[in-house]
């Protein structure tokens, strides 16, 4: 289910997240997903969590100031066009209007 969640984030964005979609498109029935994931925002910590996790970092070169960039670059490029491109959007049109998208930020 949560595999069919972030497709859905990646594909279509936070708006387009719902039990009824998740469910649909996993196979799962509704209760199921509601029964693991009571909200909306919770299929979408998951689906951020899972792509967070799977996320590759560049290797270090054991020189700070050339990690720092490299790793940092890497994340602005995920951030802008990658894999987490539309996750910020939808923290940041949320935030500071649910406690719950600032406890994921």
């Amino acid at each position: 289910m949560v595999d069919a969640t972030t497709a859905l984030l990646l594909t279509e964005g936070w708006a387009a997240v719902s039990h009824a979609e998740v469910a649909r498109r996993s196979g799962y029935s509704k209760a199921t997903v509601y029964a693991h994931w009571p909200t909306r925002l919770d299929l979408i910590r998951a689906s951020v969590g899972r792509l967070c996790g799977a996320a590759e970092h560049p290797e270090p070169m054991g020189v700070l100031g050339a990690d720092l960039i490299n790793g940092l670059s890497d994340f602005a490029e995920d951030l802008s066009g990658g894999h987490l491109a539309r996750v910020p959007g939808g923290v940041i049109e949320r935030a500071g209007s649910d406690p719950a998208v600032d406890e994921l930020r």
